[in-house]
């Protein structure tokens, strides 16, 4: 946005990378790793604040059919603590289905709204 005597605004534009404990941690790569899970449809990762960390990452996770109800939220979480820094390890949340942009993108925004 321009505004009347103008200066430029930058719109939208928000920060992605979580800090937990001072390390940064970008949440396209803990949405890679976990993509990479055969259960898994698609997620999301955003920060959420915490105490002790500062900010910790949490994932919402749509599993595909054959995976509903025999996968916990426990074992997945578990499974990402085997396949990355154990600081990276989100909390995991199960969604029926990700908010996504027309392009397919994560909605991050919408996420937020399901804490």
């Amino acid at each position: 946005m321009i505004d009347k005597s103008g200066y430029l605004y930058y719109l939208g534009r928000r920060k992605e990378m979580i800090k937990v404990k001072g390390m940064s941690v970008f949440p396209s790569e803990i949405e890679a790793i976990i993509g990479h899970h055969s259960g898994v449809i698609g997620c999301g990762v955003i920060g959420i604040p915490d105490e002790e960390r500062g900010e910790r990452p949490i994932a919402f996770v749509q599993l595909d059919a054959a995976s509903r109800g025999q996968l916990t939220e426990k074992e997945l979480q578990q499974w990402c603590e085997r396949q990355m820094a154990i600081y990276k390890a989100p909390l995991i949340k199960f969604i029926d289905k990700l908010p996504l942009t027309t392009t397919g993108k994560v909605k991050k925004q919408a996420l937020q709204a399901l804490l």
